[in-house]
């Protein structure tokens, strides 16, 4: 992985990989616009079981299966694009590879909510507290680790901006 990055690190990759997401985040935002009550899992910081089989609930059996779709799909590929984009960012920033890896473990982090998720969707409405739970850590840790990235690269992008 480390010849990955220091191949493919560059700023206009970067900036492709940004297009990409602002791109994907239109598309999963414009296929939740019909029903302004749907409030993905994804999207929350944390969800308790009981949170989780609320949100679930407003979803109709067509939202739902969707839903699934779109986490076996596009859910999948999204956390490679924007991992990516942050590991290239954090390497091009600070040149340090052990810090442009950080970023591959939302890719992990993201496939076990998505697992989680999904397995709450097909069953419903069969309850799996447990796995809500599960999944709610997953989505939990995703937050802060994305948020620590991106403040990373922010970070790193103000010291590049003070230095000239």
């Amino acid at each position: 992985m480390s010849q990955f990055i220091t191949k493919y690190a560059q700023w206009r990759n970067v900036l492709i990989l940004l297009g990409l997401v602002i791109a994907i985040n239109i598309l999963l935002g414009l296929s939740l616009s019909g029903n302004p009550n749907l409030k993905p899992l994804d999207l929350q910081f944390s969800y308790s079981p009981e949170i989780a089989y609320a949100l679930i609930s407003a979803y109709n059996e067509q939202e739902r299966g969707l839903y699934i779709l779109i986490e076996l799909t596009l859910d999948i590929v999204y956390p490679i694009i924007y991992s990516l984009c942050l590991s290239f960012a954090l390497f091009l920033l600070y040149n340090n590879m052990r810090l442009a890896k950080l970023p591959l473990f939302l890719i992990l982090l993201e496939l076990f909510e998505n697992a989680g998720i999904v397995i709450l969707l097909a069953n419903y409405p069969h309850q799996h507290p447990w796995v809500a739970s599960v999944a709610s850590i997953f989505t939990s840790l995703k937050w802060m680790l994305a948020v620590s990235c991106l403040l990373l690269v922010l970070l790193g992008m103000v010291r590049r901006f003070v230095q000239r």
